[in-house]
């Protein structure tokens, strides 16, 4: 065998940097110290209505939504599924299940009766409590056998079912999240310590072969593929980009920005919109008046802005524009020039975390379905 360190094969590339052992609720809270009033996101919504939230404002919600949480007196490790949305709420549900020492599960109801996620969250076991988006309340109704009594509800469909919880909603019947932040500002509690090797999420795959499969995730390999996608970004501190992938996708799970201490520009609600060309349309309006670097978009917006020679945005050229998911034609690397500097595509998020990845400066070096090479430290 050679001992030649540099001589790296196609199967293994060496490791780069020192990730730190920690969690994402420490990353959370150092960002805070650190920067606490620079906003760690933006929201803009399919109208053009545009809100923001500081790193100070997140880490303060978050954990007082914890220890709100906390009052509830799960069993440590119990998962609390939790409705995608890019959203503040979401955000702040989510970082506070993870600080109470919980796990989120993130889901998005397909099936109008609940059917889908229900046989999910009996087969993982251990799921303590639901939370969703105030429209979904018909659908979350389903869940429960009747509406009566206090806000514990009994579910003979989810036995270990406790709760169910809505995002920015108030429910005689119900928890609201704004009600835990609030307990939590009174409440005795004590949070546990968060370890690197603890749970950090829980995604569900397509389920295009079936049911969807549930993947879990420790802290610590969140934290590897962040570090993968900062080196990709070329992301520095204080920077903007716009990434409007839903934030329960492994691929676009907000780890990225606690660890570039970036800004990241994303949509409310992707599946709004009817075409590519709204999706452009808003895209262009937020990279140009948020002056964002980079950008991940999905490629056939990239197609569209390729084609569209007129289009007119004071942010281009970005450093780069990525996409993700599948392989894509080499016509999208013609995105290099007039709007972007570089051309990025990633692989294999929701099962095995970001496993390949492939960024040029020239259209000729990308060809059609390139995967790229293996990520960093991958065997």
């Amino acid at each position: 065998m050679s001992k030649d360190i540099n001589v790296q094969s196609y199967a293994y590339t060496a490791e780069s940097g020192i990730i730190p052992y920690t969690s994402v609720p420490n990353l959370l809270k150092e960002a805070a110290i650190e920067c606490p009033d620079r906003n760690a996101y933006i929201f803009w919504t399919v109208s053009g209505e545009r809100s923001s939230i500081t790193y100070s404002e997140l880490y303060t919600k978050s954990e007082q939504f914890a220890k709100g949480l906390a009052t509830l007196e799960y069993v440590r490790g119990s998962i609390i599924a939790i409705e995608t949305r890019n959203t503040p709420d979401w955000l702040i549900c989510t970082f506070g299940i993870q600080m109470a020492g919980f796990v989120p599960l993130h889901f998005a109801f397909s099936k109008p009766t609940g059917e889908d996620i229900i046989r999910i969250l009996n087969n993982v076991d251990k799921c303590a409590a639901v939370i969703a988006d105030s429209s979904n309340i018909e659908i979350c109704k389903q869940l429960v056998d009747n509406l009566e009594g206090s806000k514990t509800i009994e579910s003979s469909q989810i036995p270990t079912l406790k709760n169910i919880i809505f995002m920015n909603e108030k429910h005689e019947r119900f928890h609201g999240h704004n009600d835990l932040v609030v307990k939590g500002l009174s409440a005795t509690v004590i949070l546990p310590i968060i370890s690197a090797d603890d749970i950090c999420a829980i995604f569900l795959t397509s389920g295009s072969t079936g049911m969807p499969k549930v993947i879990p995730f420790t802290h610590r390999k969140m934290l590897i593929d962040g570090f993968k996608w900062v080196k990709l970004m070329e992301l520095e501190p204080g920077e903007l980009f716009l990434d409007y992938f839903p934030f329960g996708w492994q691929a676009s799970y907000p780890i990225t920005v606690l660890i570039s201490k970036a800004t990241q520009v994303t949509f409310t609600d992707l599946t709004v919109f009817t075409s590519i060309d709204e999706i452009n349309k808003l895209t262009l309006i937020a990279l140009e008046n948020e002056k964002c670097s980079s950008a991940v978009l999905l490629s056939p917006g990239i197609c569209s802005l390729i084609n569209n020679v007129n289009t007119d945005c004071k942010a281009f050229p970005l450093k780069v524009i990525c996409t993700l998911g599948l392989p894509v034609d080499s016509s999208c690397a013609r995105i290099i020039g007039s709007k972007a500097n570089k051309f990025a595509v990633a692989y294999g998020c929701t099962e095995m975390g970001l496993v390949s990845a492939i960024s040029v400066k020239s259209a000729l070096d990308y060809e059609s379905y390139a995967v790229g090479n293996p990520v960093e430290a991958l065997k």
